[in-house]
């Protein structure tokens, strides 16, 4: 049981049993007025410093508020100026395709024209073959210029050799070239001009005799000749033409005897340029338009 020190005995006086003396009751009522008014000070302190805290912490919520909402808002800024200038990149985008399309039908215009009136050499083959026993092996070809304008300094690199039925030629220069010729230049209307290509074994020019003439008579042999021309024309572009023939003395023969020499003839293909591919980002079908920003 808890006892208070404090024990009134009469009217007057009081007994305080922490120290066995009476004391007059005016004198513990200010001992009590002054101790409720110590715990009233300290209550009301303890309210005031939880106020303060109250307060301060309320303005730092704010503050965090108001901050959270000004991210909110940049953040949305932010993604409007992306989605603008997404749109102002792919409408440049489509233009510069636009533009290169149109470039290139031009380019490619003026290319067909270049292509009509430049100079075009066709390099063939003599029909008619002279040869004699005792001599030389060589192969007249003949050169002429079928286009619109002159070819400037046409230059002929050739080789002729005998091969078996089925073999070909594995179509490597030699060097210096076996046979070889240039002029200076070649006009259409021209007559065509007569090239001599020299048939060799391996580095001696082959002599017709009798044996190898009968194995071209029956087409166990064949003489072959390969080489390529180049030239320029009167706008200042280069060209070449690779060619490739076989022959034996009694005709021509099927060109599936010889599909690598066959497929050697070609010509070139600078003039016509050929048109990138205009690869065009994106998505063909419709996109939204940009949000606007949002009413406060």
């Amino acid at each position: 049981m808890i006892h208070d020190p404090l024990l009134i005995v009469d009217e007057s006086i009081v007994l305080d049993s922490s120290t066995g003396l009476y004391l007059p009751k005016s004198s513990i009522r200010r001992r009590w007025s002054l101790y409720k008014t110590f715990t009233l000070g300290t209550q009301v302190s303890l309210a005031l410093i939880g106020i303060i805290a109250l307060v301060i912490y309320h303005g730092q919520l704010t503050k965090m508020t108001e901050q959270l909402t000004e991210m909110k808002g940049s953040s949305e800024q932010t993604s409007q100026l992306l989605c603008l200038y997404k749109e102002q990149l792919d409408q440049l985008q489509m233009q510069t395709v636009n533009n290169s399309k149109i470039a290139f039908g031009t380019i490619t215009q003026a290319t067909a024209v270049v292509r009509a009136e430049a100079a075009q050499i066709k390099i063939d083959r003599q029909n008619t073959l002279s040869l004699s026993i005792g001599h030389e092996i060589v192969l007249p070809f003949v050169i002429e210029n079928i286009g619109k304008t002159a070819a400037i300094h046409p230059r002929i690199v050739s080789f002729s050799g005998i091969y078996e039925k089925y073999k070909e030629p594995d179509f490597l220069y030699p060097r210096p070239p076996k046979n070889f010729s240039e002029t200076g230049f070649s006009y259409p209307g021209d007559k065509p001009v007569v090239f001599q290509s020299t048939v060799w074994r391996a580095n001696e020019k082959a002599i017709l005799d009798q044996p190898t003439a009968d194995r071209l008579l029956k087409k166990e042999i064949y003489l072959v000749t390969w080489g390529k021309i180049t030239y320029n024309d009167v706008f200042g572009v280069s060209h070449w033409a690779k060619f490739c023939s076989w022959q034996t003395l009694s005709g021509d023969v099927d060109t599936q005897d010889h599909p690598k020499c066959a497929a050697y003839n070609q010509t070139d293909s600078s003039i016509v340029p050929t048109t990138p591919k205009i690869t065009e980002s994106g998505s063909n079908t419709a996109q939204a338009p940009c949000p606007g920003p949002k009413p406060d």
